[in-house]
């Protein structure tokens, strides 16, 4: 059974199923793309990627310089078949797994623009594959209902596991900037501008984080404060904008606020299925938003969104059919 993992996260999410599939007798390994080469190709976007996605490995204790190798490798020694996306580099792959009769699984690797309603791409994510692994029940609608089946993420169970009590959160508001795949971001400075002129009309002190592939250049004047996985748990309001982080601030047990002045249209399906995510639309409504959720003896936020089963068994469960 192989993984192909492209990033940090998708490493993380893959170390994980790989140690318990082997704990339970069933041999999995990791395979990581080749990174660009070149000095122009190393400005891309999957350079960075792929070197994060080394770096992880390095720290799981994982060997990944055997694993760099072709298509034509990892499907004729591989029975099945799981990406964290099957668009850009895995498409050819998992085209080439189903035509030689490999089972092929996607597993969301987080937020998903599952119909392409504001991100331009071509293909429509997790068609390629022949089964998806959701992160949350409401992503069943866009598929057939045999071919979906909710496994939920370790990674954000982690996150819920670790939370600690509201009022010992050290960051007040936490922002989330986040345009690196190019939706609005020619708004990134109109963004963060008005959420720190919001939170400065509340008295709430505020902290940002930055995605890693977003650049400062890009029109943003705030510091980070580290990666997002990092510091949410600390985070008493979280400030985003649409993508994956919106699940993150849920898992940690933060009030969500789902900033969204250019009215995407992407994250309906996670609004309409997690309440708990405020989304507001104006600086006036981001500012009464915060005014709502100020107070500092707030209990935590009900968990078991993401822990209340094991993922990795619910996981194996799906990969593994019983004899």
């Amino acid at each position: 059974m192989s993984f192909v993992a492209q990033t940090a996260s998708h490493v993380g999410e893959a170390a994980a199923a790989v140690g318990y599939l082997t704990k339970n007798g069933i041999s999995a390994r990791i395979f990581l793309p080749s990174p660009p080469t070149g000095v122009t190709r190393r400005l891309r976007r999957s350079f960075h990627r792929s070197i994060e996605a080394q770096t992880q490995m390095t720290l799981s204790g994982l060997d990944y310089g055997s694993q760099l190798v072709s298509v034509a490798d990892i499907v004729s020694t591989s029975s099945k078949l799981v990406v964290f996306n099957d668009w850009g580099m895995p498409r050819d792959l998992v085209s080439r797994a189903n035509q030689h009769g490999l089972e092929t699984f996607g597993w969301v690797e987080g937020f998903q623009d599952f119909n392409n309603v504001d991100l331009e791409r071509k293909e429509l994510p997790y068609r390629t594959v022949q089964r998806v692994l959701g992160l949350v029940p409401s992503e069943n609608q866009f598929f057939e209902s045999n071919q979906f089946h909710l496994i939920g993420s370790s990674r954000l169970a982690n996150i819920e596991q670790r939370q600690i009590p509201y009022s010992d959160r050290a960051i007040d508001v936490l922002v989330n900037l986040n345009f690196s795949y190019g939706v609005s971001r020619r708004y990134s400075r109109q963004w963060a501008d008005k959420v720190v002129r919001a939170c400065e009309a509340n008295g709430r002190e505020v902290f940002f984080t930055r995605h890693p592939l977003d650049k400062p250049g890009w029109g943003y004047r705030y510091e980070s404060v580290g990666p997002l996985g990092a510091v949410v748990g600390d985070a008493k309001t979280l400030i985003t904008r649409s993508g994956t982080a919106l699940l993150d601030g849920l898992a940690a047990g933060c009030d969500v606020i789902f900033f969204n002045p250019n009215f995407e249209r992407a994250a309906k399906y996670l609004v309409d299925e997690f309440p708990d995510i405020q989304e507001v639309h104006t600086e006036c409504e981001l500012s009464v938003a915060l005014s709502n959720c100020s107070s500092v003896n707030k209990e935590l936020r009900s968990v078991g969104r993401f822990s209340d089963c094991d993922p990795l068994e619910l996981l194996f469960s799906v990969l593994v059919k019983p004899d």
